[in-house]
């Protein structure tokens, strides 16, 4: 796990912990761009498809869920 992970971790779990859903609705939609990238440099370089699709770009797509159900609420 690398420190931008864990520094992401961090300020969701502060702004679960003291904010709104909805806002924290919106920073998990701004978030899932994050793994998207992460995608887009993998797929760059030639890696796994398996990497691209079931780790980068579902991570991705569950962070979208999440944050839709959170906006919504």
């Amino acid at each position: 796990m690398g420190v931008r992970d864990i520094g992401t971790g961090l300020i969701l779990g502060v702004l679960l912990i003291g904010a709104t859903t909805h806002l924290l609705g919106w920073v998990m939609l701004a978030a899932a761009l994050i793994p998207a990238g992460d995608a887009a440099v993998v797929a760059r370089s030639k890696g796994s498809h398996a990497a691209i699709y079931g780790v980068h770009l579902g991570t991705a797509a569950i962070m979208v869920i999440i944050a839709a159900l959170l906006v919504a609420a």
